[in-house]
This record gives structure tokens, sequence and C-alpha cells, in this order.
């Protein structure tokens, strides 16, 4: 299957400005034993994740972890 999956992400702080800081995002594939990290991302604008699998495997779940804030997870 090929890998053409693309996840935005536009991450900003409770007044609406960017993080401004490193952060590490992890995608967890919900079907497969298979875990996407990027790590120490610098997030001054949206950041794009790429190579995730599409439909009908395409099913992740997103844990984002930033040092001054607390860890967000969503599916």
């Amino acid at each position: 299957m090929e890998r053409t999956g693309r996840l935005r992400l536009d991450l900003y702080d409770a007044y609406g400005d960017a993080l401004g800081e490193r952060i590490d995002v992890y995608l967890y594939h919900q079907t497969l034993n298979e875990v996407l990290a990027a790590r120490d991302v610098l997030v001054t604008k949206p950041i794009t994740l790429k190579n995730l699998r599409t439909t009908p495997q395409g099913l992740y779940r997103l844990f984002v972890d930033p040092p001054s804030y607390l860890p967000v997870s969503v599916f």
C-alpha cells in the first residue's frame, strides 16, 4: 500500500499564537503495530507530516507533547 497521506498541524496556544517551541508528535496506527514519530520539531508555523497510510488503513491516534503545555491525544 502506498504511503501518500499527509497531515497538516496548526498548533497554537490559548491566545492564538504559534507555540514557538520544539515538540514531539507521535502517530499510533490503530490497526497495525506501527508508530510514526516526529521529534524535536520547531513549531513556528504549520507543520506537515508525510508518508502516512491512506484509506482503508489510515486510522491513527495523534499524540502531541509540547514541553511547556499538557500533552494532547486525539483519534
